[in-house]
């Protein structure tokens, strides 16, 4: 009972964490207001957080408020650090969101001061190197005891990259047979599909993504929107491509979902609204359906990777990245540290 009250706590800080990246990101919108009514309906999160108290929970909190911090500009130390310590050092899967921290690193300081040559780019990327050791650092800090008496084992255990999970578990990949879902070539395909997915989605993303500077070239705002989808989309393409998903598996990108599915709306008004409503109702509303079904099924696994393809097929499709009806942004309003009355300032900055 009282682990049950102590994951209720971490249910809640989460809660508040995700609801806060969201805001940022959209500000006082619709899309807000939804968003958030949405993330408190999956009845396999209340289980997973309040029944069944996996310690993927607990990794996804700070997984969010390592990303909360990231958007925060001035504490991507304390960020990498979190997400070194509280996200991969709980659970490896953390990892899946470091193409997208690592995309962030560069555009915040290769960019952040308007350099563009090669020696500017690799002079303010010395922050980006520092932030990577930190992330190093927290690994060493977390497996010290074990690296210092079994160096080998550790590494080869704590990051067992080649590891095979059961069949019999999966929600992802029934549909295929167990005799295909455990071969080595299978694996090998999707790692390919993987990085392949990466490469293509990293272009676009930084392609798309404009800049603001000010008229000195001095001051550059990077959309919180852009870290959100980059961090965000990063990991479920991993999920996308992840050799299996267990039930609790599903906590890793639930937050991340209403986000990635308003990026690729973009009808503004109420049009768009529509639209991005009824693609909420049907990717969250297939994704739910076949983390509900118990033990899964081919079909339950065959609706899950076709939602998830579809979703995948919109992020490659729309330009643009995640914002308010208007294009209103919750910095925008709350000004560069979010204190209220500063919104203005932030604006006339960014122009």
């Amino acid at each position: 009972m009282i682990t049950q009250y102590i994951f209720l706590i971490i249910y809640v800080c989460n809660r508040a964490v995700t609801f806060r990246v969201y805001y940022i990101v959209f500000g006082r919108s619709w899309k807000f207001y939804v968003s958030i009514i949405l993330l408190c309906l999956s009845k396999r999160i209340h289980s997973l957080y309040l029944l069944r108290l996996f310690n993927d929970c607990l990794q996804n909190l700070f997984t969010n408020l390592s990303l909360l911090l990231f958007l925060s500009d001035n504490s991507y130390a304390l960020a990498s650090l979190i997400y070194s310590v509280g996200g991969v050092g709980i659970k490896m899967n953390a990892l899946l969101y470091s193409p997208g921290i690592l995309i962030t690193y560069v555009y915040k300081r290769s960019f952040e001061r308007g350099r563009k040559n090669f020696t500017g780019w690799m002079w303010e990327g010395r922050w980006g190197f520092f932030w990577l050791g930190v992330c190093a650092g927290g690994q060493v800090l977390v497996g010290w005891p074990f690296l210092r008496s079994f160096p080998e084992s550790y590494l080869r255990k704590a990051f067992e990259l080649d590891r095979v999970f059961f069949f019999k578990w999966t929600v992802n990949f029934r549909f295929l047979g167990e005799s295909l879902f455990v071969s080595k070539t299978w694996g090998k395909f999707l790692l390919l599909l993987h990085v392949l997915t990466l490469a293509i989605m990293s272009k676009k993303w930084t392609s798309q993504h404009k800049l603001k500077r000010s008229k000195d070239s001095k001051f550059v705002k990077v959309n919180p929107g852009f870290i959100a989808l980059v961090c965000y989309g990063s990991n479920f393409i991993g999920i996308l491509y992840a050799r299996t998903m267990h039930y609790q598996f599903y906590s890793w990108y639930h937050d991340s979902l209403p986000l990635l599915i308003w990026s690729t709306v973009s009808d503004k008004g109420f049009k768009g609204i529509k639209k991005g409503i009824l693609l909420l109702g049907i990717i969250m509303g297939g994704i739910e359906y076949a983390f509900n079904v118990y033990p899964s099924t081919s079909f339950s696994s065959a609706v899950l990777q076709a939602v998830h393809f579809f979703l995948m097929w919109r992020l490659w499709k729309v330009e643009g990245v995640p914002e308010g009806e208007n294009g209103e942004k919750g910095y925008e309003r709350e000004g560069k540290k979010w204190g209220k009355g500063s919104g203005e300032k932030m604006k006339k900055k960014i122009k």
